[in-house]
């Protein structure tokens, strides 16, 4: 209802914030290493699920899809798009520590 809608609500903008903090992260250092790009992409898909926790706690059917598929779309997001985005960086975070590679110039994209 509209007090689920509302709480559900606040957490756009932290989410947003995450977002562009994230994006701007990208703008000013580029592609560069791997993990460091999968951690600004998950950080990138909050604002989806937050946007779809809202709707489905509204009752709004996105892409005329009735609850529960809303809720699970809000889950997806959070879940494949975030989660498992934070679990491949720390991988490779850890990857990289363990094999001693800091020193070495980061990956370069073109």
């Amino acid at each position: 209802g509209v007090l689920a809608g509302t709480l559900a609500i606040a957490w756009f903008p932290i989410s947003a914030m995450l977002a562009l903090d994230a994006a701007n992260r990208l703008r000013r250092e580029g592609l560069g290493r791997i993990e460091e790009l999968c951690a600004d992409l998950a950080l990138i898909y909050l604002p989806f699920g937050a946007i779809w926790l809202w709707a489905s706690r509204m009752g709004i059917a996105f892409f005329n899809q009735p609850e529960p598929a809303t809720l699970l779309g809000s889950g997806h997001f959070h879940y494949a798009g975030f989660t498992a985005g934070i679990v491949a960086a720390l991988a490779g975070r850890s990857l990289r520590q363990t094999l001693g590679s800091e020193k070495e110039e980061p990956q370069q994209f073109e």
